[in-house]
């Protein structure tokens, strides 16, 4: 997963899977660029700003019960981040906890926060 990708690149991980990448790319594209590059330092402090405790918090707070039910969360979360349209939450995932709903709200805003740090890849550079 993302969180062991700075980790196991260097042992040949080709790469990783993240649900995140749909809120905005440009925090993944940016640790992916410095991986490839072999910025081993760079790599690292993109990955404590994308996960400041080390593995990504779930957004209901704890291990998901089954992977339906951790995309449904994170589908929320994309939902409300804007970068694009997920589409409607599928059954029996419909009726989501007000805290839930809170929770996906704040890693949306997180999530916003390093897009626009990070900006379209390219940007800082001009490239």
């Amino acid at each position: 997963n993302t969180s062991q990708y700075v980790r196991f690149a260097p042992l040949g991980a080709a790469g990783c899977w993240s649900f995140d990448l749909w809120m905005a790319p440009w925090p993944m594209l940016r640790l992916r660029d410095a991986v490839e590059k072999g910025d081993q330092a760079a790599a690292e402090s993109i990955q404590r700003d994308l996960y400041p405790g080390g593995v990504p918090t779930p957004v209901h707070g704890a291990p998901p019960p089954d992977l339906t039910w951790r995309e449904t969360l994170s589908k929320i979360a994309i939902g409300f981040a804007g970068y694009c349209d997920p589409g409607p939450l599928r059954p029996p995932f419909v009726e989501i906890p007000d805290d839930v709903m809170e929770r996906a709200k704040a890693r949306a805003a997180q999530w916003q926060a390093l897009g626009r740090k990070y900006g379209p890849v390219g940007a800082a550079t001009g490239a």
